[in-house]
């Protein structure tokens, strides 16, 4: 049976798959030269005109898709791109989007699998790509905190109450990541070289301690990369505050009490759980009054519905 043509559309499901096949063709990857690759589908739903061919129109849409995602990627992982260079960012965007294909109507949620995708396509990223996994779920998360919703924090007072019948959730605009590289520094670094005005706040700190004193001698540089000075166990809340987002590090008992209430656990069986942590870890530094007043102070904590 001769399969029909695109350019003739009878109904809802003709115009669907005219649509999907449109889809289908502009987000493959672009050649070198960033032309389009070949698609014998084009003519038979692509027209040309006496300036252009049916290929040149389409492949205008083929780049501002591509050139459109690979600018917002850029802008949304700074830190990956940093790390592996342009070249091979533009690389490791163009496997995971064929991956990966854009799903949402917004380019905020493009990225939403790169970490995912680092970890399967270690090659793409090496010898960073512990860093970059981290580095993309940080730099994801960070917008996505920034338009989470708002909530009515509980209050000091409520924690007086018999501590069987409290239980409390996470406010939505707080994410908990677990990762293997303080890369939160690197942004921090970043907003404070910017503060100072500098032309440089994109580079990547690196720290030599070398003997002079008690002194320790800090350098920029923009060819030098290294990731392994931030690697170290990280247990990060991720909150905002009004129309800002903040990288708070947790003690691993501090966030594990967060991961047991965001959970549902209630919070006595929480605390039940951190004592026991805490008899074993053999750290007495820990104050849990005090804790649970400074994440009541930042609104963290809400009562949970139902």
């Amino acid at each position: 049976m001769e399969s029909k043509r695109l350019d003739h559309i009878d109904s809802v499901e003709d115009l669907k798959n005219l649509q999907r096949t449109f889809f289908d063709v502009i987000r493959r990857p672009l050649l070198s030269g960033d032309k389009m690759a070949p698609d014998e589908r084009v003519p038979e739903f692509i027209a040309g005109n006496a300036v252009m061919k049916p290929e040149e129109r389409i492949e205008l849409y083929a780049q501002q898709y591509w050139w459109r995602l690979l600018d917002s990627l850029i802008d949304d992982f700074p830190m990956v791109s940093r790390a592996i260079g342009e070249s091979r960012f533009r690389t490791l965007i163009e496997q995971y989007l064929t991956h990966y294909p854009s799903a949402s109507y917004t380019l905020r949620h493009a990225g939403n699998r790169l970490a995912d995708f680092i970890r399967i396509r270690p090659e793409l990223t090496e010898p960073f790509t512990g860093f970059c996994h981290d580095a993309a779920m940080l730099e994801y998360t960070i917008p996505e905190v920034f338009c989470a919703a708002d909530s009515n924090p509980i209050t000091l007072a409520d924690l007086q109450a018999d501590p069987t019948e409290l239980n409390f959730a996470l406010k939505p605009a707080l994410t908990l990541l677990e990762l293997d590289y303080a890369v939160h520094e690197v942004l921090e670094q970043d907003r404070l070289e910017k503060q100072k005005g500098r032309g440089d706040a994109s580079n990547v700190l690196e720290r030599e301690e070398r003997s002079q004193g008690d002194s320790t001698a800090e350098r920029t540089t923009n060819s030098g990369f290294s990731p392994e000075k931030l690697q170290r166990k990280c247990f990060l809340a991720v909150h905002r505050i009004e129309f800002s987002v903040y990288c708070k590090e947790q003690s691993e008992i501090q966030f594990m009490i967060l991961k047991d209430l965001q959970s549902g656990i209630p919070l006595e069986e929480a605390l039940q759980s951190a004592a026991v942590d805490l008899q074993s870890s053999g750290d007495s530094q820990l104050d849990i009054g005090k804790t649970f007043q400074d994440w009541v102070s930042l609104g963290w904590l809400t009562k949970r519905l139902g």
